[in-house]
């Protein structure tokens, strides 16, 4: 099941129908690919401290906590990235989660190199 069918109502459509769905209902692309980026990042980025609370990290073992923060700004480069390629292929709907994963980034960038200082 795609990720879409789940947003919206679930189950095949039939011929014609349009993707109007109760979650994306009236939205424009632009609209919905922002809203899902967003939902997407305060789902993940409160998630961390709980999941590392559930399964911390050992001396030589790393918890899931420690690998969810490790992978979110790889996870933030690639939608970076496909929404930068989708945007100078002339899709105005990239926009939004383009600002969204730069920030993302940005302010992960900035959180980490806090503690260097």
């Amino acid at each position: 099941m795609y990720l879409n069918d789940i947003l919206t109502r679930g189950g095949s459509r039939s011929v014609g129908e349009t993707d109007k769905g109760w979650y994306f209902a009236g939205m424009t692309p632009g609209k919905k690919y922002t809203l899902s980026t967003s939902i997407f990042y305060l789902v993940l980025l409160p998630s961390i401290p709980v999941v590392n609370r559930y399964s911390p990290s050992g001396p030589c073992t790393p918890g899931m906590g420690f690998l969810l923060l490790f992978y979110t700004p790889f996870m933030a480069a690639i939608g970076f990235l496909y929404s930068i390629i989708g945007r100078i292929l002339g899709n105005r709907s990239f926009t939004g989660p383009a600002i969204i994963n730069a920030v993302v980034i940005l302010a992960i960038g900035v959180w980490m190199g806090a503690g260097s200082i």
